[in-house]
């Protein structure tokens, strides 16, 4: 992949995941998505993975909930689920990163973890 092209969501997920991004017919042994089970193993683009569905978002959080900061924090929710009335919004946000704004709870937990994981990403660059 060239640095001008931007990698998709899925692609950004499944690098953090460990997962490796499928060209053509080289993706073989790679999860399709966590909802199927561990157990269950298909040929498959991981970067076209649907990682806005709980069972593909929960093992990215999970990971990242097991993580420390580069202080040695751990990594927490600074704010999970609040619902704002005034924008009819969910709230979430990582501890020391942005909040997140989104009419569904799942979207708002979604955007939140892919900015984790591109900050993240950054800082190693």
């Amino acid at each position: 992949m060239t640095k001008e092209m931007e990698k998709t969501d899925g692609e950004y997920f499944a690098d953090f995941l460990g997962w490796k991004v499928c060209e053509e017919d080289n993706c073989k042994g790679y999860p399709k998505h966590y909802i199927t089970g561990p157990a269950r193993w298909e040929s498959v683009d991981v970067s076209k993975l649907d990682f806005k569905q709980w069972g593909a978002l929960m093992p990215v959080i999970e990971r990242i909930l097991k993580m420390r900061d580069n202080d040695s924090d751990m990594v927490f929710f600074r704010t999970f689920g609040t619902f704002d009335l005034e924008s009819q919004t969910f709230m979430v946000r990582y501890n020391r990163h942005p909040l997140f704004q989104a009419p569904t709870f799942l979207d708002a937990l979604h955007d939140a973890t892919l900015d984790f994981i591109k900050r993240l990403q950054n800082d190693k660059d």
